[in-house]
């Protein structure tokens, strides 16, 4: 009788192991899926909050403090590891995008061992080829650098640690746990929230464990300061440099004016529903199917931890996208961690209802099936934009008329005219041009949003690039005449704009027309060319050239 026993467990071993060596396999596929996706778009132009971090990450490698020479609300993480990544592998939109490439595959490695926790090897394997596929999702800008990708990645990391601290009751793994999750906040406000769920998390676990309050309250204390070093050396760090008030006004008082100007109705039902329904059509399986896990994880939430965890993950993430009620279309990509969860754990719960009535091969094979349906379905709907269209048509099929192909040509005419030490100003917001042109605003003002915001700091912040320009005399001005890159609404203060005019008027020369004809052709027009030319486009860009400067060489 022990003969045949012996036999069937090698066969287990055997089939344990293939099946482990597949699970690899299609983890490395789906990596080189979104590797060779994102090397085929490396190209991409940047577009305006990319252009933002990137100069940000520029001047930090000239040793210029966040907040010093660039003003937002946003905190500084983003622009250190933007820093990082130019550092790395040179200052050039090519190297943001593989900066990028590298954050997404982490996180994808990261979602499988996350998933690891709760899931088996196969399931585990299916969140991480659901989040590589939805982190490309064109609905959610997900091949642009935005600062939620960089988030995910410490907060996912973060919420990894923090499950291996707890089952190996290992503290010290809670202070590395809050230190990622503190990283994620620092990179962008909206990681506030993975901080606040990990905590919530960590009392929950503790209590169904009945440790003792003495040492659950060691155990939180030990997170919270992994919470909030990271915040706590960026301000010391931020004082050393006197850049302190600058950040403070941007980040807290100027950040609370910001997150007031949508009103609750204008945000769901001109914001929020629309954009999700976009985003639903973008790949209704695979969305279809994470709405299927997330009940399944509900029916069991009172029995299962797991389903404390993923539930709980869910509600979070989707609290980090409502700050300001603005929507914006990367916010979303804060929910695709635990939408991946979701949709593996809904393959999971049809293979468990299949095995109740046939067997377990035959509910496994199905299963894979759907998630199979789900994940061609994506590639199939997102086909344009990750098999054939070029980098910039990319660019225009999501930004339409916005500058930022434009912006190359801008920034490369302003390099070959300027020296390094000369200052430019953009009157627009592209803070690409600066990025590219590797030459530093005359202003710190680099979006024109805020101005044209209804608010009691329009004014001073008017003034303060009135103040700029006419001090530093920047050698050149681009003046970009496209409605998206000002914001104006009912109420603005065009005041700026009037003044602008008139002033450039007066010590500026017209050099340079870049006229937006259409989405698929720009006219490009310098120096003597520009005489007698009437822009064709409704976006148009000038290039001026102070009056005094007209012989100035690298």
């Amino acid at each position: 009788m022990a003969k045949p026993v012996k036999v069937q467990v090698r066969r287990q071993i055997r089939v344990g192991a293939n099946r482990n060596r597949w699970v690899w396999v299609w983890l490395l596929l789906a990596i080189l899926f979104v590797a060779a996706v994102r090397v085929r778009l490396i190209g991409t132009p940047l577009e305006r909050d990319e252009g933002e971090y990137a100069y940000a990450g520029q001047l930090i490698l000239q040793g210029i403090p966040p907040y010093q020479e660039v003003y937002n609300m946003k905190l500084p993480g983003t622009y250190v590891a933007y820093a990082v990544i130019l550092a790395l592998f040179g200052q050039t939109l090519q190297a943001i995008r593989l900066g990028l490439l590298l954050v997404n595959v982490a996180t994808i490695v990261l979602m499988f061992f996350l998933a690891r926790r709760f899931f088996d090897d196969l399931i585990a394997v299916i969140a991480a080829i659901s989040f590589a596929l939805f982190s490309l999702l064109h609905a959610l800008l997900g091949i642009f650098a935005h600062a939620t990708h960089f988030v995910l990645l410490a907060a996912v990391a973060g919420l990894l640690l923090l499950l291996k601290a707890l089952e190996s009751r290992r503290n010290g793994l809670l202070f590395w746990s809050g230190l990622s999750l503190g990283l994620a906040f620092l990179m962008k406000q909206h990681g506030a929230f993975f901080m606040v769920f990990a905590l919530l998390y960590l009392l929950y676990y503790s209590g169904r464990k009945d440790t003792g309050w003495g040492e659950i309250f060691k155990r939180a204390i030990v997170l919270m300061l992994g919470l909030i070093l990271p915040l706590v050396a960026t301000c010391i760090a931020l004082v050393a440099t006197g850049a302190f008030a600058n950040f403070w006004f941007w980040t807290v008082t100027y950040a609370r004016e910001y997150g007031t100007q949508v009103p609750l109705k204008v945000g769901i039902l001109d914001l929020l529903i629309p954009k999700a329904v976009k985003l639903i059509l973008s790949a209704p399986l695979l969305w279809l199917l994470a709405v299927v896990g997330l009940y399944s994880l509900c029916l069991e939430i009172r029995r299962e931890e797991r389903s404390v965890f993923c539930v709980g993950l869910s509600l979070f993430s989707f609290l980090a996208i409502t700050p300001g009620l603005y929507f914006r279309e990367h916010y979303f990509i804060l929910l695709l961690a635990a939408a991946s969860l979701n949709a593996a754990a809904g393959v999971e719960f049809i293979r468990r209802l299949l095995s109740n009535v046939r067997t377990e091969s035959f509910a496994s094979k199905v299963a894979l099936s759907v998630f199979f349906l789900c994940a061609v379905g994506l590639i199939f709907g997102e086909r344009a934009f990750l098999f054939a269209l070029q980098p910039i048509d990319v660019s225009r099929e999501i930004y339409g008329g916005n500058p930022f192909p434009e912006s190359v040509e801008v920034a490369k005419y302003l390099r070959a005219h300027t020296k390094p030490s000369d200052t430019i100003a953009v009157l627009g917001s592209e803070p690409q041009i600066y990025f590219y042109s590797r030459r530093r605003s005359a202003s710190g003002m680099i979006y024109m949003y805020p101005m044209m915001e209804v608010h009691d700091y329009a004014k001073q912040m008017q003034q303060e690039v009135r103040s700029a320009l006419i001090h530093k005399r920047p050698k050149y001005i681009v003046v970009v005449n496209v409605p998206t890159s000002w914001g104006a609404r009912e109420g603005s203060d065009l005041s700026i704009v009037q003044w602008a005019d008139k002033w450039a008027g007066r010590n500026y020369e017209l050099v340079g027309i870049v006229d937006i004809v259409s989405t698929t052709h720009t006219e490009y027009l310098w120096e003597n060319d520009v005489v007698g030319y009437s822009p064709v486009g409704s976006n148009v860009l000038f290039v001026l050239r102070r009056k005094d400067s007209k012989n100035v060489r690298d």
